[in-house]
């Protein structure tokens, strides 16, 4: 295998490794792209009070909400004193057991607290189709007035969505005696529900309709950080078809579809939501409040709950300090990059690859302007010390770290002079790595001895004109949350800079550089 293939398939590698890395983050593990981005994140909290039998075992059971479209849970978290606490699965729903061998002789209060975000492409699982078992057989005039809004809602409809809504329709009419039998006059929206639910699945087989249905529990969720207290269940009457699954209507409207932000906590027919056993007097209360939280942090949960790998090893669990040291190493390869484009491609010259990125960094603290006047205040006085020096015909050693001392003492003299003036940028310039000054006034001075003055100087500005440039891409938010979110993005760097690595074409100061030739060439 010669040398160029080998070296193409390493580049396919590596590109194929982190970019396949980087597409699974982000489709699977929906971490996102942008820093900006926000995820509305509601903390649920519902609270069982009870009175215990003395000495006796107590068992509570409390469905909680199940898995839904739209909303995903981030935790969850079970509040009691020495009870056991299980949960079970239900057809659709999810089943919490308390229980207790001996109860004490007060009050006793559980908590459920839950946290959920919306996501709207989220489509949740495949719900059954089972719905309210049994039917439920009126007699005399209710059964009478049964027949009646069952034929009525028969002649108004064509499929079983419509025969629904119009059975619930009549119910809400105030002025249909039918309703008021079959309601008992009773025309809240769960009683509405529940009976609408009967008379779809009719009093006999033949008799039908026979349309699966049942009822659905849940609350609207505000859309505004406001902390919601008692908040009502509403309930909701579901009907399953064969075309369209589950559709939702509401009793009170007639209206088809649930509410925005409406959190579903229960599926099921008229059995309760809570249950005590060995206990008297219950209550049931819910509260919830909505924040906006970052979406990184929300699909970083979200990940770590399905125990991804990917979020096992990444670089958000190296502790708090290691990670803000990572956010600026993690950016010296793109920094690298763009003076390796720089240098290669558009001919800047510069002093090394790695001093212009140094620079960048420093630059990250400074900021660009008031950076580069610093770097050229202490580069011009320190070239005026180095060579001062060079008239003593000292030796190499003695001399780079005469100019290191040097550099120090510019620095010191800068920031104490800054502090007196109240200017705080000068004070940032102890921010600058007096190693690599030290190394540039040094290999200036040699270039400015060896070649010429403007060469020194050209190679100066191109230094700072590099590393401005890196400095802009290094601090860039959006690169910042990309590499250290995607730390794969590495290998595609490294990918470039080996392609890069086999360009010998022309720059483009050269063609600048020999335009009068190819003017000449051309005639």
């Amino acid at each position: 295998m010669n040398t160029k293939r080998h070296l193409l398939m390493l580049v396919g590698i590596l590109i194929l490794i982190g970019m396949w890395i980087f597409f699974y983050k982000v489709k699977i593990l929906d971490l996102p792209l942008s820093p900006y981005g926000v995820s509305q994140v509601w903390t649920i909290e519902s609270k069982i009070d009870f009175d215990a039998t003395t000495g006796r075992s107590a068992k509570v059971e409390f469905f909680i909400p199940p898995t839904q479209a739209h909303f995903h849970r981030l935790d969850e978290n079970f509040v009691s004193r020495n009870y056991g606490v299980t949960t079970d699965l239900a057809v659709d729903n999810r089943l919490s057991i308390w229980t207790i061998r001996h109860a004490p002789k007060t009050s006793q209060t559980l908590y459920y607290r839950a946290q959920f975000y919306f996501d709207e492409a989220f489509q949740g699982p495949n719900l059954s189709n089972r719905g309210i078992t049994g039917r439920y057989l009126y007699t005399g005039a209710e059964r009478a007035a049964q027949q009646t809004i069952i034929s009525n809602a028969r002649q108004q409809s064509v499929d079983s969505l419509s025969f629904a809504t119009n059975v619930v329709k009549n119910l809400n009419n105030p002025d249909d005696g039918n309703a008021a039998i079959l309601l008992n006059r009773d025309y809240s929206n769960a009683n509405i529900a529940i009976t609408a639910a009967k008379l779809l699945k009719g009093p006999t087989v033949e008799e039908g309709p026979n349309i699966i249905s049942r009822l659905v529990y849940g609350f609207t969720l505000s859309e505004t950080e406001v902390a919601l207290q008692d908040i009502p269940l509403q309930i909701y009457l579901g009907i399953y078809d064969t075309e369209h699954g589950w559709r939702y209507i509401d009793p009170n409207s007639a209206r088809v579809g649930l509410p925005p932000y409406f959190l579903i906590w229960r599926y099921g027919d008229q059995t309760p939501i809570l249950g005590v056993e060995g206990g008297r007097n219950e209550q049931l209360t819910f509260s919830a409040i909505k924040r906006e939280v970052n979406t990184l942090n929300v699909a970083q949960e979200e990940a770590l709950q399905d125990h991804s790998i990917l979020m096992t090893y990444s670089l958000f669990n190296l502790p708090i300090h290691t990670q803000e040291v990572y956010q600026v190493l993690i950016m010296v390869p793109l920094g690298a990059l763009i003076i390796l484009l720089l240098r290669s491609f558009v001919g800047i010259r510069t002093f090394g690859t790695f001093m212009p990125v140094l620079i960048a960094l420093a630059f990250r603290k400074t900021h660009l302007l008031d950076g580069i006047i610093l770097f050229t205040l202490i580069v011009s006085l320190g070239l005026t010390v180095r060579f001062y020096l060079e008239q003593l015909k000292l030796l190499l050693i003695p001399r780079l770290s005469a100019v290191l001392s040097t550099v120090i003492i510019l620095m010191i003299l800068l920031s104490l002079f800054s502090n007196q003036l109240d200017f705080q940028t000068g004070l940032s310039v102890a921010l600058f790595p007096m190693v690599i000054l030290t190394m540039i006034i040094e290999r200036m001075s040699i270039v400015w001895e060896e070649r010429n003055a403007w060469e020194a100087i050209l190679q100066g500005i191109g230094s700072l004109f590099a590393a401005a440039i890196a400095y802009l891409a290094m601090s860039n938010l959006y690169m910042e949350h990309l590499f250290f979110v995607f730390p794969e993005l590495l290998l595609v760097i490294i990918a470039i800079m080996l392609l890069l690595g086999c360009y010998h074409g022309y720059r483009l100061s050269e063609l600048i550089r020999f335009r009068e030739l190819i003017k000449k060439h051309d005639i």
